[in-house]
Parts: structure tokens; sequence; C-alpha cells
């Protein structure tokens, strides 16, 4: 679990010098979700896309036709 836990660390602050001062709110809580998901690529050495993209929510299509427009 030590090599895991320093992995996501690592990660978590390579990202935070990209953001003005120290993130909170919203954008703290997706850098914390961006950097355990690369956290867990990087550590199981394949992505598994597929089964990720699979339960990523989809638009309706209602919103498809009015971009259309």
């Amino acid at each position: 679990m030590r090599d895991n836990l320093r992995r996501y660390r690592a990660i978590r602050d390579a990202f935070t010098p990209g953001y003005p001062g120290q993130p909170s709110g919203t954008v703290a809580r997706h850098l914390i979700t961006l950097a355990a998901l690369i956290s867990g690529i990087v550590g199981s050495k394949s992505p598994q896309l597929p089964h990720i993209a699979a339960k990523v929510q989809r638009f309706p299509e209602s919103l498809y036709v009015i971009e259309n427009r």
C-alpha cells in the first residue's frame, strides 16, 4: 500500500503547481479524482479504458439536436 500512496501523492503534487493558489472545492475534488485515476492506470500497467468508458454518462439525444441547428 505504501507504493500506491507514494505514487498517488507524487501525481497529485505534480498537478497542483498548475493552479493559482491552493485548489479548493470542486477543483480540488476533480484534481483528486484525476490523480487517483492516473495512479490506478500507472499501477495496473494497463488502462482498462473500455471498461471506464462504458461507465461514462452520455448526453441525451435532444442536446445533439439543439447544437446542430
